[in-house]
């Protein structure tokens, strides 16, 4: 007999990485690595439910806003690495990020604060930190043009 839960949260997060750049010697790629840290605020949390089960033809979901049972500020390290190689006006730039989380985006104290969540579905929160990695390319275009003197 399957009784089975699947919970899928989506989550939006407005986010602020400082970084600090080295970059090698090497004029033609311009390769460089970065460290830092990355801030986040929380701008919306949903939790979508489903309860599967083989005796019921139907599939009974439900949808929570968790936004205040997360920690609306998340502080992440981060390290990158990449190439910026000059096309035209501006460079090409392909980088390689990876965040890793520093604090808890919930804590101990909102594990049962849904109490829909627990007592209808047998969902308690568990307790987790937010990583990613990304590979991201841009161009940048030179708009300012400085005068050498």
């Amino acid at each position: 007999l399957t009784n089975a839960l699947q919970g899928f949260e989506t989550q939006n997060w407005l986010s602020l990485p400082l970084s600090l750049e080295y970059r090698f010697l090497d004029k033609k790629y311009n390769p460089y690595v970065a460290g830092g840290v990355a801030i986040d605020y929380l701008l919306s949390g949903k939790l979508r439910t489903q309860r599967l089960r083989d005796d019921v033809t139907s599939i009974q979901e439900a949808t929570y806003d968790v936004k205040g049972q997360r920690n609306p500020i998340n502080i992440s390290a981060l390290i990158a690495a990449g190439v910026k190689i000059k096309m035209g006006g501006g460079f090409f730039v392909a980088e390689v990020r990876y965040v890793h989380g520093i604090t808890n985006v919930n804590s101990t104290e909102t594990v049962y604060n849904n109490e829909f969540a627990v007592w209808n579905q047998g969902y308690p929160d568990s307790i987790f930190k937010i990583s990613s990695l990304a590979i991201s390319g841009s161009y940048i275009i030179n708009v300012f043009k400085p005068k050498k003197k």
